[in-house]
């Protein structure tokens, strides 16, 4: 998977992020940082609530209604930054449109989720 990041990285000459939903959490697992002075900084190794980043508000569109009610059975969600979901009511109606074509992922940048699934014979 990492040659796909590279080439994505080097086209769009921004960072791109893979991460992988543990539970209600988003683990970034891979990640090729932009060149560019002004740039969102890698977050490879770093494990966050999946509703406070992009990534995982991504990964959390593939999840069924009793599945997202599992993760967060209260309404109420912890803030983490100020794009943070703060309520899982809203991550019921992001999963039945899916991803928004652009998240805002901190002051100043933004993020363009894509959800990649596994096929089948792929070994990650």
């Amino acid at each position: 998977m990492h040659p796909y990041l590279e080439r994505l990285s080097s086209g769009l000459g921004e960072t791109v992020h893979l991460g992988r939903l543990d539970g209600d959490t988003v683990s970034f697992v891979d990640a090729v940082e932009s060149p560019r002075a002004v740039r969102v900084g890698s977050r490879l190794g770093k494990t966050m609530p999946a509703h406070c980043t992009s990534s995982g508000k991504a990964l959390l569109t593939m999840l069924d209604e009793p599945a997202i009610r599992t993760l967060y059975p209260d309404e109420k969600l912890p803030r983490l930054t100020p794009q943070s979901v703060t309520k899982h009511s809203v991550l019921l109606k992001a999963g039945r449109r899916g991803p928004r074509p652009r998240l805002r992922s901190g002051p100043g940048s933004c993020c363009w989720p894509r959800r990649v699934r596994r096929t089948r014979g792929s070994r990650n």
